[in-house]
């Protein structure tokens, strides 16, 4: 994570010889905020997926006005009935076959399969012959290549038919593992090892320290307890956090360190999840209100919670709270010395990717599907060509340059016809 400037501030209710009643409300509510959203639904972009359809009807087209010789080598016999199993079958590894043999095949079975086809069949594909045929093949070749080059341009982020669903399930796994400690963990199946990564077994001051790192940097629910959780000596009178969690035993050290039982209970303190759906923009609100709520001197330690004196230890005289050791004064923020934090920040990311893309994606789309439209108006307009031509004379010398050009292209496969035209 890039440095950033930190901002130190030691907020006034905080700074009394005793931590109070409350005095870590806002940092439980935005602890929760992040516990809370593990177990929401994660509301991913909308994200279109490829037009596969345009692309492969602008390849169908041209694969229906291709010659002889390339179509007969997609078939298994004369009678093109059935298609041939892959490129390497059909001798097309070293022509693209390696790449667009899918697509091809694809092609190769519709054409098979024309009469039943109604798209191909109004297209007029397979009724063009002679000229009007050669000159559609031109303008349906560099189509095709179009088709092709948007294709491989598309994001492939959202090449996966479901690419939304699965960054939705990620961005899920991520928050799971970062709240509770896995990213198949929740509520009913944390335990005190998933959520400390081990046994907490140490004093709770060491436990709940950044350098070198306790098990309570581990997820947001260990923070959250370090917080929140009620000292085993002077402790806080109705809670650090809210009244609800005065009930607890005492946590110092090994002898009374928090359980799995007592750890869903803090977990359940937050309150029920509700339906509010998972952002990314949430998350990075989450993130930054978190950010805030660190403070400390301009030397030393920074702290998230209220620090008295002497150390995290969860008595009032002292502090509850999370110490960012030799942290203050510096530029490194310090919530990089939170990993789960980094799995917070990762799924904001797979949403954002979605978020990037979505509009090349749906550029991309509008342009096959143009791309489609415009391919079935050059069957049309080789039609009108040939027809000029033949109107002509046959003279392509009396021809416009442009249509020179056509007649020359058309004609590029017949050396005869080439020099007919007049061709160079």
């Amino acid at each position: 994570m890039a440095a950033i400037a930190f901002i130190l501030a030691l907020r006034v209710d905080k700074a009394a010889a005793n931590v109070a009643t409350g005095n870590n409300k806002e940092e439980h509510a935005a602890l929760c905020e992040l516990i809370t959203m593990a177990q929401q639904e994660v509301e991913a972009p909308p994200l279109e997926s490829l037009d596969v359809e345009a692309y492969r009807r602008v390849h169908l087209l041209n694969f229906t006005l291709s010659d002889e010789d390339w179509i007969n080598k997609f078939y298994a016999d004369k009678t093109r009935k059935t298609t041939k199993v892959s490129s390497t079958e059909a001798g097309l590894d070293d022509k693209g076959g390696k790449t667009h043999w899918e697509d091809w095949k694809w092609a190769a079975e519709k054409l098979a399969q024309s009469p039943e086809d109604t798209r191909l069949k109004e297209s007029g594909a397979t009724q063009l012959s002679g000229l009007e045929k050669r000159l559609a093949a031109v303008a349906l070749k560099a189509l095709a290549e179009k088709a092709a080059r948007l294709k491989d341009s598309f994001p492939k982020e959202a090449l996966p038919e479901n690419a939304a669903k699965q960054a939705a399930t990620e961005t899920a796994k991520k928050l799971l593992d970062a709240a509770f400690g896995g990213e198949s963990t929740d509520l009913a199946t944390l335990t005190d090892i998933t959520t400390f990564g081990a046994d907490p077994s140490g004093n709770r001051g060491d436990e709940c320290k950044t350098t070198p790192a306790g098990k309570g940097t581990r997820t947001a629910l260990a923070a959250l307890a370090c917080v929140c959780w009620k000292g085993d000596t002077n402790a806080v009178t109705d809670g650090v956090c809210n009244k609800g969690l005065d009930a607890q035993t005492g946590w110092n050290g090994n002898s009374n360190k928090p359980n799995t039982a007592n750890l869903r209970k803090l977990a359940k303190s937050c309150g029920p999840p509700g339906k509010q759906t998972v952002t990314a923009a949430r998350i990075r609100a989450a993130v930054t209100a978190l950010r805030k709520l660190i403070s400390g001197h301009d030397t030393g330690n920074l702290y998230l919670g209220t620090y008295i004196n002497t150390g995290c230890t969860g008595s009032s005289d002292n502090g509850a709270c999370i110490e960012f050791t030799a942290l203050a004064g510096g530029a490194e923020d310090p919530l990089s010395k939170l990993p789960w934090v980094a799995k917070v920040e990762a799924a904001a990311t797979e949403l954002e990717k979605l978020t990037q893309v979505a509009p090349k994606a749906e550029t991309i789309n509008i342009q096959l599907a143009a791309a489609e439209t415009e391919a079935t108006q050059a069957l049309k307009q080789a039609t009108a060509q040939a027809e000029e031509i033949r109107k002509s004379n046959n003279n392509p010398t009396v021809a416009t340059p442009v249509l020179s050009k056509t007649i020359c292209e058309a004609h590029s496969k017949s050396k005869t016809a080439c020099l007919g035209a007049q061709c160079k």
